[in-house]
C-alpha cells in the first residue's frame, strides 16, 4: 500500500495555519491515467504495383498504453504490439511515451484508393481515434497488341485502299496515350495524327483497357516501312514508361488490276 499525504494551509490573521490533513492511500503503483493523442500517419501517395510500402502510425501520450493498430478499410491488417513484426514499440519524447505501429506490405491493384485506418485505443477512450491513409496504385498496361489484316493472307495491301489496325493496351491504370507511327525505325518514325478513334473502358478491378483503331491508306512508297503502336503510361514519381509493337508493311502499286501476291508480316515486341 501506498500514500500520499497532503496538508492545506489557511490564511489566518496573515499566518498559514495547516488545519487539515489529508491521506490518501491505494494499493499499486500511483499513475495518472489519460487519453491518448490522436493519430499522425507518415507515409507516400502513390506507387507501382508490386512495390513495398510502410505505413507509420504513431501516438503520443495516453496512460495505460494505447494499442496502435492498422485496418484495411474494416479489416484488421496488423495488431500492432510485436517487437519482431514490421515495426512497433515505443519512445520517449521528454516526458512523454510515443506509440508507433509500421505496417509494411506489397501493393497490388486492389490497393488502389482502399482506405487504410490506424486506430488508436486505451481504456480511457471511448471509441478509437482514427486517421486514415490512401494510396494511388499505377499499374503498368501489358505489353500492346496490333490487329489488322490477317498475318497469313495472300494479298498484299493496295496502295490507295483503305485498311484499319487495330492497337489495345489492356489492364493498366492509369490508361496510356497512344501513337501511331510509320517508318524504318521507331526512332525516326513520323507519327500519324488523322484517322485515329479511341476507346477506354474499365475492368472489374479497376484497371482501364484502352482501344485506338487507326484507319489508314498505304502508298507505295510504304512498302517496307513497319506500322508501329507506342505507349506511354505515367508511373508513380512521376515518370513514365514506353512500350511498343509493329507490323510490316507490304504495299503492292493498284495499276488497273490487281495481283495476287504473298502478303509478309512481321510482329515484333520493342522493349
Amino acid at each position: 500500500m501506498m500514500c500520499d499525504i497532503r496538508t492545506l494551509d489557511v490564511l489566518q490573521s496573515s499566518f498559514l495555519i495547516p488545519v487539515l490533513l489529508v491521506i490518501l492511500c491505494f494499493h499499486g503503483n500511483y499513475s495518472q491515467t489519460g487519453l491518448p493523442g490522436n493519430p499522425l500517419i507518415a507515409g507516400e501517395f502513390e506507387k507501382n504495383e508490386g512495390e513495398l510500402v510502410t505505413l507509420s502510425c504513431t501516438c503520443l501520450g495516453g496512460n495505460p498504453p494505447p494499442s496502435v493498430r492498422w485496418f484495411k478499410n474494416s479489416k484488421l491488417v496488423d495488431a500492432g504490439g510485436s517487437p519482431t513484426g514490421n515495426g512497433d514499440g515505443q519512445y520517449t519524447v521528454g516526458s512523454s511515451t510515443v506509440t508507433y505501429n509500421n505496417y509494411t506490405f506489397t501493393v497490388s491493384r486492389s490497393d488502389n484508393m482502399v482506405n487504410y485506418v490506424c486506430h488508436v485505443e486505451n481504456s480511457q477512450t471511448t471509441a478509437p481515434l482514427t486517421r486514415k491513409w490512401t494510396i494511388a496504385i499505377y499499374v503498368p498496361s501489358e505489353q500492346p497488341i496490333i490487329t489488322g489484316p490477317e498475318p497469313a493472307i495472300t494479298t498484299a495491301l493496295y496502295a490507295g485502299s483503305t485498311y484499319q489496325y487495330v492497337c489495345t493496351a489492356r489492364n493498366g491504370r492509369p490508361a496510356p496515350a497512344i501513337r501511331w507511327k510509320l517508318g524504318t525505325a521507331l526512332s525516326s518514325a513520323i507519327e500519324i495524327h488523322q484517322g485515329i478513334a479511341e476507346n477506354t473502358t474499365t475492368n472489374s478491378d479497376s484497371t482501364l483497357s484502352k482501344t485506338t483503331s487507326l484507319t489508314w491508306v498505304p502508298i507505295t512508297d510504304d512498302n517496307g516501312k513497319n506500322l508501329y503502336c507506342q505507349t506511354n503510361q505515367s508511373i508513380a514519381g512521376g515518370h513514365t514508361t514506353q512500350r511498343s509493337t509493329f507490323v510490316s508493311i507490304v504495299v503492292q502499286g493498284d495499276y488497273g488490276y490487281r495481283l495476287s501476291i504473298t502478303v509478309v508480316f512481321q510482329m515484333a515486341i520493342i522493349r
